[in-house]
């Protein structure tokens, strides 16, 4: 027994729905401002265009820049400021700003760096006074040894010279302890006037003073200053100045 074929049956479709275009406020949008833009741009364009010649506008801010004219007016006005420097002669002069100043004049040509004290003879005593007035040295000179004999054949002089010895006391007349160094303190002058200082070399008459000698107030110490000579040279003077020869006094002494 047979089945009839089925039967199709085509759905009703009604009429399609309106379009809407979405995009109508854009393209409005852009149909509208692209000449507005285009033609904003031009009129900007020439108003700068006619601006450049032209100057500040009346209404428009303009920047005011300073003038050098009223410094110059202002230099005008005040004469001292322009012409040379109107100073108390008294600040310049130092002579009169500190009249216990000396003149340099004065101190070169006049007065000597060095007071001499002086001259004593053998067996004189001559008093120094140092910068501190603690510091006071009281010198004495007491013999001449010529020719002194070297303490060994390791210090003879050179040939053509001799050794000549002055022998010294040192009493610390202060109250603070006294150091020096006769080394560098003394200096011989012979007939002619030629000046010489102190050896190292020892002599066999007399004990040197070393290198430096220290004494408490009211203490002494003696000793022999030895000099090297030329052999025909005789003694004069001796001078003497404390703080390693840069005292402000020298003392002397006549020795022949």
């Amino acid at each position: 027994m047979g089945y009839p074929p089925p039967t199709y049956h085509r759905p009703a479709y009604g009429p399609p729905p309106a379009t809407r275009d979405d995009n109508l406020p854009l393209i409005v949008l852009f149909v509208v401002g692209l000449p507005m833009l285009l033609f904003g741009g031009g009129a900007a364009l020439a108003l700068v265009l006619t601006d450049t010649g032209g100057g500040p506008s009346p209404s428009s801010a303009t920047m005011v820049m300073p003038s050098r004219e009223p410094l110059a007016d202002a230099q005008e006005t005040t004469p001292a400021q322009t012409g040379p420097a109107q100073t108390d002669p008294a600040q310049t002069d130092p002579a009169q700003t500190d009249p216990a100043r000396p003149d340099p004049a004065q101190t070169q040509a006049g007065q000597p760096l060095q007071q001499q004290t002086g001259p004593a003879g053998l067996g004189g005593s001559i008093t120094l006074q140092s910068i501190d007035p603690a510091l006071q040295l009281s010198a004495t000179v007491s013999r001449v040894i010529d020719p002194a004999t070297p303490a060994t054949e390791f210090v003879k002089p050179a040939a053509g010279s001799k050794l000549v010895a002055v022998e010294m006391t040192f009493t610390n007349t202060g109250q603070a302890q006294f150091t020096d160094s006769p080394l560098l303190s003394a200096w011989l002058i012979d007939h002619e006037n030629r000046q010489y200082r102190p050896s190292v070399k020892q002599i066999g008459e007399g004990q040197d003073f070393g290198a430096t000698v220290s004494i408490s107030g009211g203490d002494s110490r003696m000793g022999v200053v030895v000099f090297e000579v030329p052999q025909a040279a005789r003694a004069a003077k001796l001078q003497y100045a404390i703080n390693a020869g840069l005292g402000s006094q020298k003392a002397e002494w006549t020795l022949a």
